[in-house]
């Protein structure tokens, strides 16, 4: 199996004047942070690039033709973005401000731009609770935002309308503090984690811990706890998964603090497909299994013969005569300090299922503190064959073992797998006694 990782490619913007007065001189633009390289370019247009190309920001020398600058940027997963801004020449400036109208809580380092080739800038905040930083008196200036909404304007000279201002939305940041569901499953399954009390029209999304690399489909909240699925894990293992919460707008994302950590164990499954609606599982240990040990497959499909499994836990002699009375010797390993949990069934009318009566042939429990009960030891089941029962057909015959006591009550498994022991599945065949279906020859007298 290929495992291909999928990373979301980086958001480019430019930020900086769509206009500016022809021939201005050392126009700044800036690109997006914390990218590996950066590339600028002047695509169209007279513009000339003044000095390096290759950083987050750049200088630009206009002429007096329109222009526009193409930036190429590339992400530490190795993914690249492409964009390009137009910037229109004039001979008179036009008060204009270039810059996000929609920002997050708490966002800082929002920047903010003028027409180039201006005397004189003055930037303010009129409304909200944003803050500049640093100076207010270049064609670009720095905003951080706060928890309102706010509106900045600019005042230029020379200019004609030589004011303007602009409203810029403060949007909320989904909760971060949501409890996430932990989980242990089976080796080649899917995990679930829940995340309770998710908000109305929040996306929810898991990612890999290790490189953040994006894991299943995103799933909106409801109010109430939504599940996430984390498709088929094929490596044993403790794996975490962190969750990306963004807003309805889609503008405003975070990481939730609690994360989802998932343990991968291999499991024993069933070996043969009886009628149930969830099949049996148990996450394997070497401390409580039938016979000499417990191997782990890799789905629950089995087989019509019960044969995708080295099953050796019980010896089911071959004379099973209907009617009558045999045994089946059980070896049991235990070392877990709990008792162990058995319970057999036999399928004796072979309709699919253990459901009929009779069809549980023993349910018990071995206690380890009986010394006769630690460690190894067998068991002789006695099992009488109902004279009713199928013969001279294949026989389903399933063993449970474990110390979970809920899981072995039932031939069918439960949403979560039993925490330890073994299925085992057998098929064996009922004769019906010699004296009933020997050949008998009849002679008749006719007087």
């Amino acid at each position: 199996m290929v495992v291909i990782d999928v990373f979301a490619n980086p958001n480019c913007m430019i930020s900086g004047a769509t206009t500016a007065v022809e021939n201005a001189q050392n126009v700044v633009y800036s690109a997006p942070q914390s990218m590996t390289t950066y590339a600028w370019e002047v695509t169209s247009g007279d513009a000339t690039i003044d000095g390096a190309s290759n950083n987050q920001n750049v200088n630009i020398d206009f002429g007096t033709v329109n222009s526009t600058i193409q930036l190429t940027i590339t992400d530490a997963n190795n993914c690249t973005a492409i964009c390009t801004l137009n910037v229109t020449m004039t001979s008179s400036l036009v008060c204009d401000i270039n810059g996000p109208t929609t920002t997050c809580v708490n966002t800082s380092g929002l920047i903010f731009s003028a027409p180039a080739g201006a005397t004189t800038y003055a930037w303010t905040i009129t409304s909200g609770d944003a803050v500049i930083s640093g100076n207010n008196n270049n064609q670009t200036v720095t905003i951080d935002a706060g928890t309102t909404d706010f509106t900045i304007a600019l005042n230029i000279t020379p200019g004609s309308p030589s004011s303007c201002s602009q409203t810029v939305t403060v949007n909320s940041v989904p909760a971060v503090n949501l409890t996430v569901s932990d989980s242990t499953v089976c080796l080649f399954t899917d995990a679930v984690p829940v995340v309770y009390n998710s908000e109305v029209g929040v996306t929810y999304q898991v990612r890999n811990d290790t490189d953040n690399s994006l894991v299943g489909t995103p799933v909106i909240g409801t109010g109430n706890g939504i599940t996430l699925t984390i498709d088929n894990l094929n490596t044993a293992g403790t794996f975490t998964y962190t969750i990306l919460a963004t807003n309805a707008s889609g503008n405003c994302t975070t990481e939730l603090t609690d994360k989802a950590t998932i343990v991968v164990n291999p499991c024993d499954y069933q070996d043969q497909l009886p009628n149930c609606e969830i099949p049996p599982c148990h996450f394997t240990s070497d401390d409580i299994y039938l016979g000499e040990g417990v191997s782990a497959e890799a789905s629950n499909n089995g087989s019509p013969n019960a044969d995708t499994d080295d099953d050796d836990g019980a010896k089911i002699p071959n004379d099973i005569v209907s009617g009558a009375t045999f045994f089946i010797p059980t070896t049991i390993y235990n070392v877990t300090g709990n008792p162990a949990n058995l319970a057999v069934w036999i399928d004796w009318n072979i309709d699919g299922d253990y459901d009929d009566a009779g069809e549980q042939i023993i349910s018990t429990s071995y206690d380890p503190s009986n010394p006769d009960y630690d460690g190894s030891f067998v068991e002789r089941i006695a099992v009488t064959v109902p004279v009713d029962a199928v013969q001279n057909q294949k026989t389903p015959v399933r063993f449970r073992l474990s110390t979970d006591t809920i899981m072995t009550d039932s031939p069918c498994g439960e949403q979560v797998c039993a925490a330890d022991g073994e299925i085992e599945d057998y098929l064996i065949q009922i004769q019906c006694p010699p004296r009933r279906c020997l050949p008998v020859q009849v002679t008749i007298n006719r007087g």
